[in-house]
Parts: structure tokens; sequence; C-alpha cells
């Protein structure tokens, strides 16, 4: 046995008896819970962001701290901010004499972030789908040529086509005359925005 002080340095010239140790131990009880933990700043203009995160953490602490904790609560993770894929340190929030178990120090996000593309179809007023016509009187489109742009992850626009994208108008309730109906856009695919131009396109009915 070695003396130490406060500070763990061994002290000089001290005597230290081997015939008997007096140890203090802590031990604590484990209990794994569910982890949740809020995220903001997934979606912004240019960039798209998932995150995986552990769903369990293990927990120590005594026997009556720990008996009706069900789920710990992180800080909020904001990841506006990022702009390249990353790990994030998630910090827990415990109740007082509760802490990660060493096996739940250092949890991790996983941030994978996708930049934004976008890509442009035009259509003809062939490719428009004219919904809603009761029979009895006769819808045509006399717009020009539509474009349609849609923005979305690079992965996902460049595998899209025309024919991935669906345009309809509905004439539902008109009667016969000269409107200005705004397009119906359709994409099966997951995108973040899809517009129009024109937004209006002439329908005539006679």
């Amino acid at each position: 046995l070695t003396p130490v002080d406060a500070n763990g340095d061994e002290v000089k010239n001290i005597t230290v008896s081997t015939k008997t140790v007096q140890v203090t131990a802590i031990i604590y009880d484990l209990k794994t819970v569910n982890l949740e933990v809020p995220i903001t700043g997934v979606y912004s203009k240019d960039y798209l962001r998932s995150v995986s995160v552990p769903k369990t953490i293990t927990i120590k602490g005594s026997a009556s701290k720990l008996k009706n904790i069900t789920k710990i609560t992180s800080e909020t993770l904001d990841v506006s901010k990022t702009t390249e894929s990353e790990n994030v340190v998630i910090v827990p929030q415990f109740v007082s004499d509760v802490q990660a178990a060493d096996s739940s120090n250092n949890l991790i996000a996983k941030v994978t972030v996708s930049p934004y593309t976008s890509k442009t179809f035009t259509y003809t007023t062939d490719d428009v789908t004219i919904t809603g016509s009761d029979g009895n009187s006769t819808p045509s489109i006399t717009s020009d040529k539509i474009k349609v742009t849609i923005v979305g992850t690079e992965e996902v626009i460049n595998a899209l086509t025309a024919k991935d994208i669906t345009l309809s108008v509905d004439v539902s309730d008109l009667a016969i005359g000269t409107y200005k109906i705004a397009l119906s856009l359709n994409c099966e695919s997951s995108y973040s925005k899809l517009t129009a131009d024109p937004v209006k396109v002439a329908v005539k009915i006679e």
C-alpha cells in the first residue's frame, strides 16, 4: 500500500499497516429505459437532414431512485446549422443521484445531411388530366406549355422522369365559359417543393 494525499500524490515518511484496510464502496443498480431525443432543424431551404439516435439508455442509481423512471429525455438537438454529415453528442437530462451507466456514456446522434437539388419538366396541355366534367359539356385547356419544377434530395430527383409527376384540373360545377383554374400536381416520390409555371391554366368549357 502507498499512502497518498487528497490530490493523489504520494506522502513520504509514512508507514502503513497492512493488517487491516477499510474500503467504502457505493453499489448502484442499473436500469435500461427509453431515450427520448427532441430534434429541431431537420428541414431547411437547402438541406434535408435525417437523424439516427439510440432508442434506449442504461442508467445507474439507487433502486428507489430508479424505480419510477421509465424514460430519459435529452437536451433538444438542434441540427439547423449542420451542413455536413456528422456525429453529435447527446446530452441526457437526469434527476439528482441518477446518471448514465458506463455503457451509455457518450451517446451519439448520427446526422446525415443531403443537399437539395431541382429538376424542371415541360408538359403540354395534353399531359393535363381534366376531372369533374359532367359529360354534358366539353372542357379543353387553352394554355401553352407548362413547366413543373420539383425540389428534393439528389438521389430522389435524379431518378425522376416526367411521367412521375401528374397534372390535373378540376372543372366540377363549372358552367359553360372560360376560366383560370389552378393546377393540381402530384408526385409519389418524396420531395421538398413542387411548383408549376403557370400556376393556373386557361380552361374553356363549351
